[in-house]
């Protein structure tokens, strides 16, 4: 294991330890960190930021979502509100692989390998990463260049490179609270693949960046935004392209 492997493995591990105290403290005050209001808060900021991707568009996206582990951003509330404008689909471990599934029409999901629901392959169907245009993503943690943290099996930055070969335009959101965020940069090796936006309970993060791991260069940061300033990036965001 090489010296930023043992730091990424030494940094999940305090942060679930944090996890688990923050947890502790959750229950003694009865209740659950993923319905409380930076949950909500961060709900409508990211409903704002995929509204206004969709408004540029004729027909409905296809836009991967995920179904929350503890601790993690509970997003039924945007899959609901936006159910006109996205097509969403979810994961599904298969063979050592993430990939995408569009439910029924009837939802139906299962606890898979790791615990997380997944949608059952009947009567959900599987979609091919070409038709992907978006992808939500959990992390542990995040930074404002747009680095991930993820779990350690690496399941995501697989996903992520596979499906950026069949659409070079895909958009990657890393979701996450503001308490994720880290100041300092997250270590960071050859493989892992960094997001285009960060969307937290305070703030819309453009990191305009397709950038993998250590090839990264500096990114081209947008203003930190909450909902009502993303017109003024999406303005800023034309006179970039």
């Amino acid at each position: 294991m090489n010296a930023i492997a043992l730091q990424k493995k030494e940094l999940r591990e305090n942060l679930r330890k944090e996890s688990r105290e923050a947890r502790h403290q959750a229950i003694h005050r009865s209740h659950a960190p993923h319905v409380s209001a930076p949950n909500y808060s961060l709900n409508e900021q990211l409903i704002e930021l995929l509204t206004r991707i969709a408004s540029s568009r004729e027909k409905a996206l296809c836009w991967a979502s995920f179904q929350a582990l503890q601790g993690e951003p509970d997003l039924k509330w945007v899959s609901q509100r936006l159910s006109d404008l996205i097509d969403w689909v979810y994961p599904r471990i298969e063979n050592d692989q993430l990939v995408f599934y569009r439910p029924g029409p009837v939802p139906q999901f299962v606890s898979g390998k790791w615990g997380v629901l997944e949608p059952t392959p009947d009567p959900a169907r599987r979609v091919t990463d070409e038709k992907i245009e978006g992808i939500l993503i959990p992390g542990m943690a995040f930074d404002a260049f747009g680095n991930r943290l993820g779990r350690g099996a690496g399941f995501y930055d697989k996903a992520l490179a596979r499906v950026e070969e069949k659409n070079s335009q895909l958009i990657k959101v890393g979701v996450c609270f503001e308490s994720q965020m880290m100041e300092e940069p997250v270590p960071v090796e050859e493989l892992d693949i960094s997001m285009t936006w960060i969307v937290t309970e305070s703030r819309c993060l453009r990191t305009g960046s397709s950038r993998t791991g250590a090839n990264a260069g500096a990114p081209r940061l947008h203003p930190s935004v909450g909902a009502e300033g993303l017109h003024a990036n999406n303005q800023q965001d034309r006179q970039d392209e």
